[in-house]
């Protein structure tokens, strides 16, 4: 059994709540935990913490907590102590375990795939395995008043070009996988045989200031455009949630009881081109039946699906009837709690930026958009751009 633990002290000195900044909405901690639990590669996800604050949102995203004393959370306290600390935590639970694997919080590239390498390439004789990538560059180290070559990575006195440089693996600071009892033995993440896994296309980004961050959003962003693109181009069916979606989540109400909800009119344009232009199929499922609900899928031009039962019943349903239960091809777009049974029943799962904290530690993609302020405007973007 192979268990996972992310370190995540709450008194980061460089950035303000470090492991609390959120990019593409969601924390540092939610996305090491997400990815985590997404990977299905461990039998149990931990954080370790001093902070109260990272404890809660490590429980929201489904991490189980280790309460990390002060003494492990000083500015000069490195990892190993605290996963030797984290394993006493754990068997104190009476979980068995044969691996542990740290991963970095502060990686915020980490995927399942990822993952899934450097535990695949973990073998006998090596006792720990860690994420890396290919380096071609050159170092130099500054000493004093001058510069030493460090390592002797190469001769400046016959420098090659640098894509005649030997392939060397730079540690990515991803994830570690180590054999517990090597770690006891050594109190050292690498053991005493470490092989680093190259990642394929891997970023080797780690995040220590405030420009780090703002760098790594804007590649983040980048990235999940890309993502999204790819989404897309495979949709022809897309089923939508009313409330939290199409709306902003509110309601408001006059003197005489007439509800009004407030939706986006660029959304309503997007959702037309996305029917006659891409011939994608459209169908809206809500749990509240009102008169505003009807008006507005009416406007829309697609059917509204009303059910106090589990929305995931209208969807399989709403499937056999157009793909003969083929779930190929099909998105499911939610905010709530009541929307994540649906997500088991389509190919790809979406949620606004401000859903539930557990709906977007369980859907495929969190969009930029919040409910009611573009959602199908950005879907449109992402289809046009092919």
């Amino acid at each position: 059994m192979n268990v996972a633990v992310i370190p995540a002290r709450g008194g980061s000195k460089g950035i303000t709540k470090k492991n609390l900044q959120k990019i593409s909405g969601l924390s540092l901690v939610a996305r090491a935990i997400k990815v985590c639990i997404e990977s299905k590669m461990f039998s149990a996800v931990f954080l370790s913490t001093d902070s109260h604050e990272i404890a809660q949102e490590a429980r929201k995203y489904g991490a189980q907590v280790i309460n990390r004393p002060k003494s492990l959370s000083e500015d000069n306290t490195s990892t190993d102590p605290v996963i030797n600390h984290a394993i006493k935590e754990i068997e104190n639970l009476g979980i068995k375990f044969k691996y542990i694997s740290l991963v970095q919080a502060t990686y915020p590239f980490l995927d399942v795939e990822h993952i899934k390498e450097v535990i695949a390439g973990f073998k006998k004789p090596f006792d720990c395995a860690f994420g890396a990538s290919e380096f071609h560059g050159f170092i130099w180290q500054e000493h004093k008043s001058k510069f030493h070559l460090a390592n002797r990575n190469f001769d400046f006195k016959f420098r090659p070009r640098r894509q005649d440089q030997k392939t060397q693996l730079l540690e990515l600071g991803s994830i570690y996988m180590i054999e517990k009892e090597a770690f006891l033995r050594t109190k050292s993440r690498f053991g005493s045989n470490p092989i680093p896994i190259k990642i394929r296309d891997a970023v080797p980004f780690e995040i220590d200031s405030l420009k780090d961050l703002e760098i790594c959003r804007s590649i983040m962003k980048r990235e999940n455009k890309l993502k999204l693109k790819e989404i897309m181009k495979n949709v022809n069916f897309i089923i939508t949630d009313f409330d939290g979606v199409l709306t902003d989540n509110k309601v408001l109400t006059d003197s005489n009881g007439v509800e009004s909800i407030n939706c986006n009119k660029s959304d309503s344009l997007a959702i037309g081109i996305m029917k006659t232009k891409f011939n994608i199929e459209f169908q809206i499922l809500t749990s509240e039946e009102s008169k505003t609900h009807f008006y507005r899928s009416k406007k829309l031009g697609i059917n509204l699906n009303v059910t106090k039962n589990k929305k995931s019943e209208i969807v399989n349903k709403l499937i056999k009837s157009k793909n003969n239960n083929n779930k190929k091809g099909t998105l499911y777009i939610g905010n709530d709690l009541n929307d994540m049974d649906a997500f088991d029943y389509v190919d790809y799962s979406l949620c606004p930026s401000d859903s539930h904290e557990k709906v977007q530690a369980r859907c495929d993609f969190i969009l930029n958009s919040q409910g009611g302020q573009g959602v199908f405007k950005e879907l449109l973007i992402a289809l046009e751009s092919h």
